[in-house]
This record gives C-alpha cells, sequence and structure tokens, in this order.
C-alpha cells in the first residue's frame, strides 16, 4: 500500500533529478525481478530476524547488535572496494565497536550475582 502512494511521488522525483528520464522508461528484464524479488524475501527475513531478537532481549541489545552490523558493514566495504577509510571512519567503527564490548560486559556483570543469589542456600 505504501508503494503505491509513494509511486507517483517516486516517479516525479526522479523525472526531475534526472533530466527528464522517466522512472516507467526503465528496460526491466528477468534478472531484474529476480533481484528485486531476492532482495524483498531478504528484508522480510531481516524484519523477521527484527521481531525475534526484540523479542527476546531488550530495545537496547537490538540498537548495539545494530551498531555492531554497521561496523561490520563498513569493515567489508572497506575490504571489498579497497577504499582508504578517513580516520573519522576509523574512529567511529573503534568506538562502536567498544561501546558493544562494554555494554556486553556490564551486561554479563548484571547477571552474574543475579545468578549466584538463586544458587545460594539460605539457612533455616
Amino acid at each position: 500500500m505504501c508503494g503505491l502512494v509513494l509511486l507517483p511521488i517516486a516517479s516525479s522525483l526522479d523525472f526531475l533529478s534526472n533530466g527528464g528520464v522517466n522512472l516507467f522508461s526503465f528496460n526491466i528484464t528477468n534478472d531484474i525481478v529476480a533481484w528485486i524479488i531476492l532482495t524483498c524475501v531478504l528484508a522480510m527475513g531481516v524484519n523477521y530476524t527484527t521481531y525475534l531478537l526484540v523479542g527476546k532481549t531488550s530495545a537496547v541489545s537490538f540498537q548495539v547488535i545494530g551498531t555492531l552490523k554497521t561496523s561490520l558493514t563498513f569493515i567489508v566495504g572497506i575490504i571489498m572496494f579497497r577504499e582508504h577509510p578517513k580516520p573519522h571512519q576509523i574512529i567511529g567503527i573503534i568506538m562502536g565497536l567498544m561501546g558493544m564490548v562494554l555494554y556486553s560486559h556490564f551486561k554479563q556483570q548484571q547477571h552474574v550475582p543475579a545468578a549466584s543469589q538463586k544458587l545460594s542456600i539460605k539457612p533455616q
């Protein structure tokens, strides 16, 4: 439904930004349709995984994993495209990974005292 609402807006903006080339003049082949379907299936998988992850953990944990995903995307992009990262990109990746490690450490520290309290035997 949202796609149908956005279609006239997207085609108008595409027409204006591409110097008069219309979105509908694009030659759609079977390969392109296959890539579109694959992209949709992968997006549905990501949404389902997100739903499961937030349900089993918390929204903060989901954000931490999102930071890891973004950092890994940058690292893989740098390796695949043989780019020379800028200093602020390297600093951002390091800060994101350090934040993830610190969050995991403190989250584990919270669970250790709770587990030891459950195992302790109270005298009667």
